[in-house]
């Protein structure tokens, strides 16, 4: 019965769930190919950042150079001086900004390589030991599903520094195959009370963003996110992604 009284057959609660599976299905559909766009948009952006306004830095200093022979008083050398450093800091936030738009490493190294030099500069800064393992053939994954799992992997590390002070012990393995690939993140920090498969909402309701987020990326391109933690044992995420029927 429904909320005016009428009498509602099995057949019409199931055409309603399929209808609601359907549009569901629909709207994760929308929101993937909205995504991808975006990350076109983005790695265009970076290389453009890159190509240009980077070679437009390099010219202002080789110009700064050029006339700082011909500077003789020194309020002159000190004001050159200065622009020097305000190019040098202009420099290194572009780099920073086209780093975040798209990793350096992971565009010319491939994810794999590109974690393994992540996380060796992370276990170098944190004193936190990282073992880390790769196992299946070692195909190209869509740039999309690389971009996702990087991510993931440096919010999982930024909440281990945050919430997993104690941890001493990291281990990540990355699992492909011809239809899915996997990664899965552990440490042996305190542990989150975190139930197996917990909604997004209810991630949010607990202040959990960076997990909902995380969550709700992987399922864009078609996966999902296993979540395991109690306290005293660690926690686990593990992303699954399909490499074939994923939403186009």
């Amino acid at each position: 019965m429904d909320s005016s009284g009428r009498v509602v057959g099995s057949a019409e609660i199931a055409r309603d769930l399929t209808t609601r599976r359907q549009e569901r299905r629909d709207k994760d559909t929308i929101l993937g190919r909205l995504w991808r766009k975006s990350l076109e948009e983005r790695i265009e952006l970076a290389r453009n950042l890159y190509d240009h306004a980077g070679q437009q830095m390099a010219a202002l200093s080789l110009g700064l150079r050029a006339i700082e022979s011909h500077v003789e008083s020194s309020e002159g050398r000190v004001l050159i001086e200065r622009l020097h450093r305000q190019i040098d800091e202009a420099s290194k936030e572009l780099h920073r900004v086209v780093i975040e738009l798209r990793p350096a490493a992971l565009a010319d190294e491939g994810l794999s390589s590109a974690l393994q030099t992540m996380l060796d500069e992370w276990s170098r800064r944190t004193q936190i030991t990282v073992d880390y393992g790769c196992e299946g053939p070692d195909i190209k994954l869509p740039v999309e599903v690389e971009m996702i799992l990087f991510r993931m992997v440096q919010e999982s590390l930024t909440n281990i520094v945050k919430h997993a002070k104690e941890a001493t012990e990291v281990t990540i393995l990355l699992k492909r195959s011809e239809t899915e690939v996997q990664l899965i993140v552990r440490d042996d920090g305190p542990g989150l009370a975190l139930g197996r498969n917990g909604r997004s909402r209810s991630l949010i309701e607990q202040g959990k963003f960076g997990l909902a987020g995380m969550r709700e990326r992987v399922a864009l391109v078609g996966g999902y996110l296993e979540t395991v933690g109690a306290p005293g044992v660690g926690t686990t995420l593990s992303a699954t992604i399909p490499l074939r029927g994923r939403p186009s």
